[in-house]
């Protein structure tokens, strides 16, 4: 009999090894909206094709805000490729801009031409919101009102990050905020995180 007790014994958690343990309580089964919204969370983003011609547009447009003259016809940031937030950025933007402008003008200068290039560097995210990373040049044309064209053109790049949305007309533009604030910004750029334009210096 005692042999038959330890024959147990010994046999019991053998049992248990080869059988893998005991059985272990399953988590809970995600709903089927859960399992789409994970599914459309972990499908494509937002491509460089995509997103290049919109940041594109969006630095063409606000370039030309500070030119006396519009320039020929160019990209064009489409409406429905920008959010009403960025709307709403854009048009304190031009206002501001065109401060600026007035006050260069004061001064007997203006801006007669522009030239920007926009070099997507990275993009992550997910299929319903994307970050896009991108350096962003230019080269501004001056004019004196008294000696005409400026032989040195003004030079800048600017390292920016914009955000995308994905909504039912496709992916379009949230928001861009420069990487270094507002220290060393172009002419044509204001950061929105701003509450107001630096007053003019004496």
């Amino acid at each position: 009999m005692k042999r038959l007790k330890i024959a147990g014994v010994l046999v019991a958690p053998m049992l248990l090894l080869a059988c893998g343990g005991p059985a272990r309580e399953a988590g809970p089964v995600p709903s089927g909206a859960a399992q789409v919204a994970a599914a459309a969370e972990a499908g494509p983003t937002l491509t460089s094709a995509e997103a290049q011609p919109v940041l594109e547009a969006s630095v063409s447009d606000r370039t030309a805000q500070t030119l006396v003259t519009a320039p020929p016809a160019g990209p064009s940031l489409d409406g429905a490729k920008s959010s009403d937030k960025f709307k709403a950025a854009r048009e304190r933007e031009r206002l501001l801009v065109a401060e600026r402008k007035v006050r260069l003008q004061g001064f007997g200068f203006h801006y007669t031409s522009a030239q920007t290039t926009v070099q997507v560097r990275e993009i992550t995210g997910t299929a319903t919101k994307a970050t896009v990373r991108f350096d962003e040049s230019g080269t501004l044309y001056l004019a004196s009102d008294t000696t005409g064209p400026s032989g040195v053109p003004e030079q800048y790049r600017l390292r920016a990050t914009a955000t995308f949305l994905r909504t039912g007309q496709g992916w379009v533009l949230d928001e861009v905020l420069p990487d270094d604030g507002q220290f060393g910004l172009p002419f044509s750029v204001v950061d929105p995180r701003l509450p107001s334009d630096p007053p003019a210096r004496p």
